[in-house]
């Protein structure tokens, strides 16, 4: 979830809840609100009758002048009563259903006698009055809260945008390009300091890199040339008629070792070069034209093996690459699908729409496909591996968003390629 996204969906939960109970406390007050001032009515409506009977001698007389509204009878009580308000529901003749009343029980005192009075008023037109009120006190609240999330959910994203500023240039930020990163002046301070941490961070980064590559590329070169050294002298040394069969096992195997260091120091430099994106150039490589170029470069060592290839590439199969990678990529997977095959085995070689496949037989082993492609991760069957082959070939696909998916049928070996569309 997106930082806006979980802030606006924070200030949602707070907001609803706060409008809810703000609405439920509104209508509650406005109700309070209403009955006060039915009753202060019903107050006054008391106060004129009392002025009434005092100006009156006939207290029967004012009492066949009331309303319905208005109920006066003698009582027994020899003491003032209270005022008692109260809401009541009464049926109403002419609407045919009940309706609310504000309701007043008190007692009044006319020469000496006490007289029950009770006085009504009707809340219906009080109550359109509140349901007014509270509809549009509660519209009015709803656009409050929609208007202060919508103008939060602005001054947000204007408050956020040097952060994102800084997060889409680190998406887009590679240290092998040598690029330096800018950001814009923020008049936020907090933003303003994670920005020069920022630029400080890829600096060392930048700097870390370049020594780095530096160094490999040093080391490769100067360990290149004394194992060429190393190996001119074996050639020199296995040339020596006098030596015994003891001391030539020494040579080779010296040899041997010697060429393995060669391979592996040859195959960790162009690792080195592909992930410091030293290959830049891009162009549309057949790979069809690759395999039947390298079938014949391995030919005698497919001879030697009696390996049968069937190569099902009846037309072009492009894809966007380094033409040197593009070899290397073939190489490898050839030279893999060759090495790790058996005697009399066989190697597939086809594509579909989108897809380009290598599948070979070979011995069965228990690692899992996906292990064979880390680096110097080598099958048991073949211990004089470098362990760098499908190490390599990982390194380019992911390099120019092929898929790479290696599986193992039996014992049939799987390699596929998947290009982007």
């Amino acid at each position: 979830m997106k930082l806006l996204s979980k802030y606006s969906g924070a200030y949602i939960l707070v907001a609803i809840p706060l409008f809810l109970i703000t609405s439920v406390v509104y209508y509650y007050l406005t109700l309070e609100v209403i009955s006060n001032q039915a009753d202060e009515s019903l107050k006054e409506d008391k106060s004129y009758i009392i002025e009434q009977l005092d100006e009156s001698d006939e207290i029967i007389d004012m009492f066949l002048n009331l309303s319905d509204d208005y109920h006066l009878r003698e009582t027994t009580v020899d003491k003032a009563v209270t005022d008692q308000f109260s809401t009541i529901m009464l049926y109403d003749n002419r609407e045919q259903e009940e309706e609310p009343y504000r309701q007043l029980y008190t007692s009044i005192n006319k020469n000496g006698e006490f007289y029950e009075l009770t006085i009504r008023k009707s809340l219906v037109e009080y109550n359109s009055l509140v349901y007014t009120i509270i509809v549009i006190g509660i519209v009015f609240l709803g656009f409050l809260t929609l208007s202060f999330a919508l103008i939060n959910s602005q001054l947000a994203g204007k408050i956020w945008k040097p952060f994102y500023e800084a997060l889409n240039k680190l998406k887009d930020y590679k240290v092998e390009t040598n690029e330096v990163l800018l950001f814009n002046h923020s008049s936020i301070e907090e933003f303003q300091e994670l920005n020069s941490v920022i630029s400080a961070m890829t600096s060392r980064i930048q700097r870390d890199f370049t020594h780095q590559k530096q160094f490999s590329d040093n080391v490769a070169h100067e360990i290149q040339t004394p194992l060429a050294v190393i190996n001119a002298n074996m050639d020199i040394l296995i040339q020596n008629e006098n030596l015994g069969e003891r001391e030539l096992e020494v040579i080779q195997s010296i040899t041997d070792s010697s060429l393995k260091l060669s391979r592996i120091n040859k195959s960790l430099l162009l690792l080195s070069k592909i992930e410091n994106n030293r290959f830049q150039e891009k162009v549309k490589v057949d790979l069809k034209l690759l395999v039947t170029n390298y079938l014949k470069v391995f030919d005698d060592q497919l001879k030697e093996n009696d390996i049968k290839v069937v190569n099902e590439l009846e037309r072009s199969f492009y894809i966007e690459i380094h033409s040197v990678l593009a070899e290397v990529l073939i190489s490898n997977l050839l030279q893999n699908a060759i090495r790790h095959n058996i005697k009399k085995g066989v190697i597939n070689i086809s594509f579909d729409e989108n897809t380009f496949e290598i599948a070979n037989t070979g011995r069965k082993t228990k690692m899992a496909p996906h292990k064979l492609m880390e680096k110097f991760v080598k099958s048991p069957n073949q211990p004089d591996s470098t362990g760098l082959g499908l190490s390599i070939v990982k390194q380019i696909c992911e390099k120019y968003d092929i898929s790479l998916n290696y599986r193992i049928e039996g014992n049939i070996h799987i390699v596929n390629l998947l290009r982007s569309s």
